[in-house]
């Protein structure tokens, strides 16, 4: 019951300064590995965690839900997708399976608010972690990479919730999952994934990155896309530009945080592989690990959630007005 109480309170913080402010002063995210439902995890199988993960996100109403490991195949029992897609109404979502058949596979889909955000039509897509990154499904990292891995991108457009017009405020949302192979593997990720960010069409709108990284705070990938150089095959690499972990913008001097317990007893000291990054225009005003079960003692997924309330600059990055 203990447990129950923490986390009430825990969503009653956030909702709290989610509420801040009107509509477009901030933008709030959540980035959530779900766990594939194609685990052999007996006790903590998908079937008998589902509802109690889709509560856990809908608990807070996150502009923007960055998700990992989601299964797109069918039959229904492991449609992960769909199951989510059916129990957030409230919600549109960018996604794809990561192989070269879209309809298979593991994806890392977007979910965002249909009512505030809209998407671009043209400023959206999906490319791979390879040096191929425009070929569904490639891996050229195999050494290093078990398994392809892509990115989920787009650009939303606030609209005022009334009139349905575009308020002037946009921003960009990308969301990926490292492989947890080898590390070169993700710090040519990091590379890519820099290079991406830093050629997006609207460079001025602020930009968040939501993940799963397989790599911990100190590591050289994400050394990397905080805008150090790293060392790949003898050469050095600065990235062209350098993000922020709004979760440190927040909590500089924390040491006890770790989002991954593999649905077991959390150590004291673990490691945070789970990350929301900002560009710095977006201002962090809250971040939390989402720390949570159920009566039963179980856990949502093998990861804790990580979200961040963010406020736009001011004056706001602007798209024309529609």
């Amino acid at each position: 019951m203990k447990r129950n109480r923490t986390y009430a309170a825990a969503m009653v913080m956030v909702w709290s300064l989610v509420s801040i402010g009107s509509a477009s002063d901030t933008v709030s995210v959540l980035s959530v590995n779900v766990r594939n439902s194609l685990a052999d995890d007996k006790e903590n199988a998908w079937l008998k965690r589902r509802d109690f993960l889709a509560d856990v996100v809908r608990a807070v109403p996150y502009d923007f839900i960055g998700m990992q490991e989601v299964i797109v195949d069918s039959p229904e029992e492991v449609n992960q997708l769909g199951f989510l897609a059916q129990k957030l109404p409230e919600y549109a979502f960018l996604s794809r399976g990561r192989g070269e058949n879209p309809d298979q596979g593991e994806a890392v889909p977007i979910f965002y608010r249909k009512d505030r955000w809209e998407i671009d039509p043209e400023e959206q897509g999906f490319f791979w972690l390879s040096d191929t990154p425009d070929v569904p499904g490639s891996n050229t990292w195999k050494d290093q990479s078990g398994h392809a891995r892509s990115v989920t991108w787009a650009l939303f457009y606030e609209r005022n919730e009334k009139s349905g017009k575009r308020t002037g405020k946009s921003l960009y949302v990308f969301n990926t999952h490292y492989d947890h192979k080898g590390e070169t593997a993700r710090i040519k990720a990091s590379v890519l994934l820099m290079r991406k960010i830093a050629e997006r069409k609207s460079k001025a709108i602020p930009t968040v990155l939501t993940g799963d990284f397989n790599a911990d705070e100190g590591s050289k990938p994400i050394r990397c896309l905080l805008g150090n150089t790293v060392e790949i095959d003898g050469k050095f690499i600065k990235p062209p530009l350098a993000l922020r972990d709004s979760y440190r913008l927040v909590h500089p001097h924390e040491t006890d945080v770790f989002t991954t317990h593999g649905f077991r007893e959390p150590k004291p000291v673990g490691m945070k592989i789970d990350h929301v990054f900002v560009t710095p225009e977006l201002e962090a005003i809250s971040a939390e690990v989402v720390k949570t079960r159920n009566r039963q003692g179980r856990f949502p997924t093998d990861h804790f959630p990580i979200n961040a309330v963010l406020r736009f600059p001011e004056p706001a990055r602007t798209i024309p007005a529609n």
